[in-house]
Formats: C-alpha cells, structure tokens, sequence
C-alpha cells in the first residue's frame, strides 16, 4: 500500500515491548501493556510535522473477547 498524499502521519515506524496477562482460561478476558517508540519516516510532506521526528506511546488495555 503506498501513501500517495505523502502525509508525515501515514509514514510511521513504531517499535517496543509488549505483555499480555490472561490470568485464567475459564474467562474471556486478559490484560495488555504496551510501551513504544515511534518515528516519522522523512517524506516530501505538504503538511508540516508539528510533532517533531519521534514519539513515545503507552497502551494499557482490558480486553474482554467471546469466541465464536
């Protein structure tokens, strides 16, 4: 898929760890820690970064999920 906009948003490199908790089988549910690192990929963008060249992110979730 290419970016054919070339927006400083849709080049991204993300990298980090990640651990996943289910803490039983009976039940559906688990809990998610994620922790990364992102960059924007230089491109010839028509919109200017107001973000600057890197970012960091942390994710915590509580996932509840059925099977089908």
């Amino acid at each position: 898929m290419a970016d054919t906009e070339q927006q400083y948003y849709n080049n991204t490199l993300e990298i980090g760890p990640g651990i996943v908790f289910v803490p039983t089988n009976r039940y559906n549910i688990a809990f998610r820690y994620e922790k990364s690192a992102g960059y924007y990929l230089p491109v010839n963008s028509p919109s200017v970064n107001p973000y600057g060249s890197h970012y960091h992110n942390t994710v915590v979730m509580l996932e509840i999920y059925m099977r089908f």
